[in-house]
């Protein structure tokens, strides 16, 4: 398993661990990593099969619960390593819905998380026939690979990190058949058992986010029944924290949120 990890400046206060999205990798939330590390907390992330520097193909991730067993195998690791602070989890897109699932099954092993922009609705009705012809190659060719159709302008208001998005090699944009139909399960299962999640949530998500449903990630912060916390950057889209005028606000207040519960 590859895995990428920044030292605390000065005392440790806390341990990170951050999930990335579909078609992306850890690599991407280098500013991140970089901030929580100059303000005390150590941070590791990894890449999911099929993604960034992991050795499987492209697109090759199998499931979701594969990408939970993996991050749980990079907690423990954390908490072996530094035994005597919390550990936060991070999670992005297919990373928040990640979080979700380990939460719900794990509900004692994070301080706390901060979900961005999960993705919490079904794409049934947004792809209309073409789910029921995925849903039929579900069963012939599991495996193969077709694009998420996520839009690299939708990304963020900021041009400059779209065009990156668009060109950079370690981006991609493909995901299985069989992978795809598992995330519409474990998004159900996220509904079904968020009763289960008990630590402390702070839900993030841009006002103009095209990628993921908003009006789902509200209706799941209320039906949380934890301590929780939600923030809406108005303007933004799919990920608020690389908007240039908003970058340094959600790195600060994701801050205050993980230092109030220390």
């Amino acid at each position: 398993m590859f895995v990428r990890k920044w030292q605390a400046s000065g005392d440790t206060k806390g341990k990170v661990i951050i999930a990335h999205g579909l078609g992306e990798h850890s690599g991407r939330y280098e500013d991140l990593a970089q901030f929580l590390s100059r303000n005390g907390f150590v941070v590791y992330a990894t890449d999911n099969t099929g993604h960034g520097l992991d050795s499987a193909p492209y697109g090759a991730a199998k499931s979701i619960s594969e990408y939970v067993e993996r991050i749980k195998m990079l907690a423990d690791m954390a908490n072996f390593e530094i035994p005597d602070n919390n550990l936060f989890l991070f999670g992005h897109s297919l990373g928040g819905l990640t979080s979700i699932r380990l939460l719900e099954k794990y509900p004692s092993l994070f301080r706390a998380a901060i979900l961005s922009s999960p993705p919490l609705m079904s794409y049934r009705n947004e792809l209309k026939s073409l789910y029921f012809i995925l849903f039929s190659l579900s069963f012939i060719v599991p495996f193969l690979r077709f694009s998420n159709r996520i839009d690299p302008s939708e990304i963020s208001k900021d041009d400059k990190t779209n065009r990156f998005y668009k060109m950079e090699p370690s981006v991609h944009d493909k995901i299985s058949v069989r992978f795809f139909f598992d995330m519409e399960k474990q998004i159900s299962l996220s509904w079904e058992r968020v009763d289960s999640i008990n630590c402390p949530v702070m839900l993030t998500y841009g006002s103009e986010d095209r990628v993921v449903s908003t009006e789902a990630i509200e209706d799941f912060y209320n039906k949380l029944k934890t301590e929780k916390k939600i923030r809406c950057f108005e303007g933004s889209k799919h990920e608020p924290f690389r908007d240039q005028d908003v970058k340094e606000i959600y790195h600060s207040e994701i801050l205050d949120f993980l230092l109030s519960l220390i």
